[in-house]
């Protein structure tokens, strides 16, 4: 907002989440912060701020990221202004991950699976999961499965047990996606005891790939 959205100040943003001496998950953090700020500048339109993503990084690891903070913040909106466009207006849940370009689409069904389950589906696993299926690509299919697993940890976060019963209702194909992301949150809260007994949840191979990621989550964090 100071100064002004010229493709230099994107990249100068982007070089300094990328310059950080940090480790990988506090630069993730950054590039996801600037998604949000991107779209509050934006005004909440998101396929321009998905596109300014695009202009900031090459990378596809690091679009991601940003996309992931414009369509948390099209979700949560906590700077919204009068000008902001508004996606609530409609009452389609598939709505707005079903008009964008497929790029775009597994960051915003991973945050507005969200957004889904509370507004349209009461907190209802298998009615979420009707959600997810909507979506044919399948990187869309396992982020929204794993923001699943997201969500349901968040909601069940003292007692883990109740997350395995959640993640059990999802379709065998995907359940390794929520209960992947669970563990995986567990970790990231330094909640290690809780990762591995949803990670133990799961039969093998599935379990050995779910403690891989919890490691990876935890050596993340030095």
């Amino acid at each position: 907002k100071e100064k002004g959205k010229s493709q230099t100040v994107l990249e100068d943003l982007g070089r300094g989440c990328l310059d950080l001496k940090k480790n990988r998950v506090t630069i993730n953090s950054c590039i996801h912060g600037i998604g949000h700020g991107i779209m509050a500048t934006n005004y909440y339109n998101l396929v321009p701020s998905y596109e300014d993503c695009d202009k900031i990084f090459t990378d596809k690891t690091y679009r991601f990221f940003c996309y992931d903070g414009v369509s948390m913040e099209n979700v949560v909106r906590r700077q919204e202004t009068e000008e902001s466009a508004n996606f609530l207006e409609s009452k389609d849940p598939y709505y707005p991950c079903n008009i964008v370009k497929e790029e775009y689409q597994p960051a915003c069904v991973r945050e507005h699976l969200h957004y889904a389950r509370r507004t349209f589906y009461k907190n209802d696993t298998i009615k979420s999961q009707a959600y997810c299926l909507y979506f044919k690509n399948p990187l869309s299919r396992s982020e929204c499965f794993g923001a699943l697993g997201n969500a349901i940890n968040q909601e069940f976060f003292d007692d883990p047990a109740k997350v395995i019963v959640e993640c059990n209702k999802v379709q065998t194909a995907y359940q390794e996606n929520c209960f992947g992301v669970a563990a995986t949150q567990y970790s990231f809260g330094r909640q290690f005891d809780k990762a591995s007994m949803i990670c133990n949840a799961l039969d093998e191979p599935q379990r050995s790939r779910c403690m891989g990621s919890v490691e990876s989550a935890k050596a993340a964090l030095n």
